[in-house]
């Protein structure tokens, strides 16, 4: 079997089609292991990531309770930012995505402080703004913002 450099460029560019990647970064050529790095940076959180609707080529990703939006240079997902948006402390926490027309909803329920059962409702179409259920109603979130440590899944690798 011989080698051919255009066989082996165009399984490259299948490759990074299959693995998810963004359009702009099959521009690249890039090596085997390149290609690996790219993929965990953009989606560290396998089926956990979601698009977001009003923000086309924008994620949020949820991991142990955790959620995280996306960082983007030139439509690249280059990092993800953890977000602050509960402001009650809860423990043995479950937290779960639903897509909801335009909106991507997160849902977090546990126990307060050990006590009572309790369960709060946040949700977005662009990962800026958020609102949060209260008495069936939507009321938008004032202050959510990013946590300070932003690289904190930039190259993890964990799925």
């Amino acid at each position: 079997m011989s080698f051919n450099p255009g066989n082996t460029c165009a399984g490259l560019l299948i490759l990074i089609t299959l693995l998810g990647c963004d359009p702009v970064v099959q521009e690249y050529n890039l090596s085997p292991e390149e290609i690996n790095r790219v993929q965990r940076v953009q989606n560290p959180f396998g089926n956990k990531r979601y698009s977001l609707p009003g923000s086309p080529g924008r994620y949020v990703g949820l991991r142990e309770c955790k959620l995280y939006r996306s960082v983007q240079t030139e439509g690249i997902v280059v990092g993800w930012e953890p977000l602050v948006l509960k402001s009650v402390w809860i423990t043995g926490c479950v937290a779960k995505v639903q897509l909801e027309g335009p909106w991507v909803t997160v849902t977090y329920c546990g126990r307060v402080l050990g006590l009572t059962s309790t369960c709060e409702s946040y949700r977005t179409t662009d990962g800026e703004k958020w609102y949060e259920q209260s008495n069936d109603e939507w009321k938008l979130v004032p202050g959510v913002h990013s946590a300070t440590d932003s690289s904190q899944l930039q190259d993890s690798g964990q799925q």
